[in-house]
């Protein structure tokens, strides 16, 4: 009965290049860059928090922060090219994934094919927008200080 109802629908599979891309590939595209920029968040956050908060609470001199600086610029260049990486791999996914509908627009729109490349044009912005955060992470470590007075 149900193949009655649908039978005159030309319909294909949701994701009709599913096999294109990995699951991991797919993850790391999307979550990669998000990744990243939370340990690198967190990470800097505990140890210049550290080394910049005074036990007596009290105020006191700019500390020596030549042995947080070298980790907290590590972690973020790290961090940042975790985020390059998702990039990539989230263009070879655009890329793979180019032609996975052959309908216009409008048809695209109302069979509902195409997942995989829904998920591999979001990865992309999504790694843009963490490699840009993790770069300003970086731009801000370097230039406005660790801590402040």
């Amino acid at each position: 009965m149900t193949s009655d109802r649908h039978s005159g629908y030309d319909v294909g599979h949701p994701a009709p290049h599913r096999g294109a891309i990995g699951a991991l590939r797919m993850w790391f595209a999307l979550l990669g860059g998000f990744a990243a920029w939370s340990v690198q968040l967190g990470a800097n956050a505990a140890v210049t928090g550290l080394s910049c908060a005074s036990p007596l609470r009290d105020a006191r001199p700019m500390p020596d922060l030549s042995t947080v600086l070298p980790p907290v610029i590590g972690l973020t260049v790290a961090a940042l090219v975790v985020s390059a990486v998702a990039l990539f791999v989230s263009l070879g996914n655009l890329r793979r994934t180019r032609h996975e509908t052959a309908h216009e627009s409008g048809d695209v729109m109302m069979a509902g094919e195409g997942r995989t490349r829904f998920l591999a044009v979001w990865s992309v912005w999504i790694s843009m927008l963490f490699l840009i955060a993790n770069g300003a992470s970086l731009i801000s470590a370097l230039w406005g200080g660790l801590c402040q007075s």
